[in-house]
C-alpha cells in the first residue's frame, strides 16, 4: 500500500530560499509554491494543504497578515502554519503565535530541525483529523442511538400498557365477560404480545448488527417458500382486512443466503404491505431472475408514499414509526434492517411509490453472493461457501 503523501505549500518571496526547502522536503511531501502572501492564500483557499511554510518579511502583505487571513477562513484555520523567518526577537515570535502559528523556523536552515518539525505538525494535523472524524461517527452513532431508543420506549409503552390493562381487566371481572369477549380481549392480548416480540427482535437483530456480532450462515434458500412462510404470520390480519394476496414467482427461484436475515427482510417487507394496505386492498408478490441476480417486488395498493420522504426511509437518523391504516403500531426500525441485511447479502432494496396508489418494493439478491471469511460463522462447516456450490 503505497503511504500517504503529505502536502505543503511554501512561502517565500526569494525563489532560492524556495527551492532549498523543496530539497530538503521533495522526497516525502508533495510541494506547490508562492512568491506572494496574496498568491499563497489564494492556493491555500483553492487547494487542501496538511502545512504552510510561511516567510514572515514579504512585499505587499507580511506573513503574520497572510496567516491572520487563513485562520479567518473556514477551509483553512485548521491548517498548521510555521513560520520561517530571520526574525528572533521575542516581539515577533509572540506575534506569530499569537496570530496563530504552530512552531516557527529560523533562518538560515537546519535541514534535520526542517524536517522533523515538519512530520511533526503534518502528522499532528492527521491525527487530529482521524480523531475529529471519529468524533463526528461517535456522535452521529448517539443521536441515532437516543433515536432508536426514543422510538423504542415509543412503541413498547403503548402495546405493553394495553396488555397488563387487559390482563388486569380479565383478572378482576373474569366472571362478568361473555365468552366472545374473553376471546376478543385474548385476541387482542396476542396481537398486542405479537407486537411487543417483533419490536424486541427487531431490536436485538439491530444492535447485534451494530456490533458486528451476526455472522452468515449461508444455505440455498428456495423464495417462494420463505416468502409462504412470512405470510403465514400475517394470515389472521389478511383475512380481517380482506386483502387479496397474489403471489407469481419463477419456478426454482432461490438465492444463497443466511434464513434468519433473509426472513427477516422479507417478514419486514410484508408487515409493512399488510399494515398500509386498506380494507379490500391488494398485494402482488412476483419473482423472477434477471442474470445472476434475483429480483423481488412486493407490490400493495396501501397509502403509498410521499416522493420526499422516500430518500429518508433507509437513513437510522431519519427513522420514524408510522400507524397503519386499521392504526396498526409500527417499530421504526424494520426498513432499517432490510436495509442492513440486503447490503450484507450484496443485493439492493429500491422503493417506488405514489400516495393513494400504492407502493412497490423492489429486493435484489445474487443468486450466490461472495461473502468474505469475516462474514461467515466459524462454528458450522457447512458455512463454508464453497460447499453450496453444488446446489447452484
Amino acid at each position: 500500500m503505497e503511504e500517504k503523501k503529505g502536502k505543503i505549500l511554501i512561502v517565500d518571496d526569494v525563489a532560492q530560499n524556495i527551492q532549498l526547502i523543496a530539497n530538503f522536503l521533495k522526497e516525502d511531501y508533495e510541494l506547490a509554491f508562492a512568491l506572494r502572501g496574496k498568491e499563497a492564500v489564494n492556493q491555500a483557499l483553492n487547494t487542501p494543504f496538511d502545512l504552510i511554510l510561511l516567510d514572515i518579511m514579504m512585499p505587499e502583505i507580511d506573513g503574520f497578515r497572510v496567516c491572520e487571513i487563513l485562520k479567518g477562513e473556514e477551509k483553512t484555520k485548521d491548517v498548521p502554519v510555521i513560520f520561517l523567518t530571520a526574525k528572533t526577537d521575542t516581539e515577533s515570535i509572540k506575534r506569530g503565535f499569537e496570530c496563530g502559528g504552530v512552531d516557527y523556523i529560523t533562518k538560515p536552515f537546519n535541514a534535520s530541525e526542517l524536517k522533523a518539525r515538519v512530520k511533526t505538525h503534518v502528522q499532528l494535523k492527521w491525527a487530529k483529523e482521524t480523531l475529529e472524524g471519529k468524533n463526528q461517527a461517535l456522535a452521529q452513532s448517539n443521536r441515532i442511538k437516543d433515536k432508536f431508543f426514543a422510538i423504542i420506549a415509543h412503541d413498547l409503552k403503548s402495546p405493553l400498557n394495553t396488555f397488563v390493562s387487559l390482563i388486569s381487566l380479565m383478572e378482576e371481572n373474569y366472571e362478568d365477560f361473555s365468552e366472545e369477549e374473553r376471546k376478543d380481549f385474548l385476541q387482542s392480548m396476542c396481537e398486542h404480545s405479537r407486537q411487543l416480540s417483533k419490536l424486541l427482535n427487531n431490536l436485538l437483530q439491530w444492535s447485534m448488527h451494530q456490533r458486528g456480532d451476526i455472522k452468515v450462515r449461508p444455505e440455498a434458500l428456495f423464495l417462494e417458500t420463505v416468502l409462504r412462510e412470512s405470510l403465514k404470520l400475517y394470515d389472521q390480519e389478511i383475512r380481517r382486512k380482506k386483502l387479496r394476496v397474489h403471489m407469481d414467482m419463477e419456478p426454482g427461484l432461490k438465492t444463497l443466503g443466511d434464513p434468519s436475515m433473509i426472513q427477516t427482510i422479507f417478514r419486514n417487507l410484508l408487515s409493512n404491505a399488510v399494515k398500509f394496505t386498506p380494507n379490500r386492498g391488494a398485494i402482488e408478490i412476483r419473482g423472477t431472475f434477471e442474470g445472476d441476480k434475483v429480483l423481488v417486488d412486493i407490490v400493495d395498493t396501501g397509502v403509498g408514499i410521499r416522493k420526499e420522504r422516500i430518500p429518508n426511509l433507509f437513513r437510522p437518523d431519519q427513522v420514524t414509526s408510522t400507524k397503519g391504516t386499521n392504526y396498526e403500531d409500527g417499530t421504526g426500525l424494520g426498513l432499517i434492517i432490510c436495509q442492513e441485511f440486503v447490503k450484507f447479502h450484496k443485493g439492493e432494496i429500491e422503493v417506488e411509490s405514489q400516495p393513494k396508489e400504492g407502493t412497490k418494493i423492489r429486493v435484489t439478491l445474487l443468486k450466490k453472493p461472495e461473502f468474505s471469511s469475516k462474514d461467515l460463522a466459524a462454528d458450522k462447516e457447512e458455512t463454508n461457501n464453497d460447499n453450496f456450490t453444488g446446489s447452484f
